[in-house]
């Protein structure tokens, strides 16, 4: 039962790549990053579940290509990856643990509220982004781009340092 709750946004996430770019060679990869993300929250291994939101997320910045992307759909699509972790992990914590209806809920409402400030930040950074129009030469767009995200690497890196360092 708890190994279905990571399906929902599993579904979520493989579906959407597929609706911007409906084509039957992005279904097969979306149902093959599915598979990878559905096979690691069953088999209760990260790495299968990260490697298939990872195809996911290169698969829509693939349908992007020649297309003109929505903020809707990023936000979606963001939310459901955190979301697609998060509740594949907490499958993998508690694999065999009977967990009651008060825990469950509690569960539910940060999985819930956790979505809607992921969305609300995305909204309010998009509002900003549109506000803020960045005047320069016409590579200095892709080199903020290739420095956040540097940024955002390296601060991921760092969070998983200090995490390790925690445990020890």
């Amino acid at each position: 039962m708890m190994r279905v709750l990571a399906l929902i946004p599993i579904a979520i996430l493989a579906g959407l790549p597929v609706l911007a770019h409906p084509t039957s060679g992005f279904a097969t990869v979306a149902a093959v990053a599915g598979g990878l993300c559905a096979a690691g929250a069953f088999a209760r291994w990260r790495p299968l579940v990260t490697a298939g939101a990872s195809l996911t997320l290169i698969q829509y910045t693939v349908s992007l290509i020649g297309a003109r992307g929505s903020v809707a759909s990023a936000i979606v699509l963001g939310v459901a990856v955190a979301l697609v972790l998060d509740v594949s992990e907490f499958v993998s914590r508690f694999h065999g643990v009977a967990l009651g209806p008060r825990i469950l809920r509690h569960q539910a409402r940060h999985w819930i509220v956790s979505g809607a400030l992921g969305a609300l930040a995305a909204l309010a950074l998009a509002a900003v982004a549109a506000l803020v129009r960045i005047g320069g030469p016409p590579a200095l767009p892709p080199l903020l781009a290739a420095v956040g995200a540097l940024v955002t690497a390296l601060g991921a890196a760092g969070a998983v340092w200090r995490r390790r360092q925690e445990v020890r």
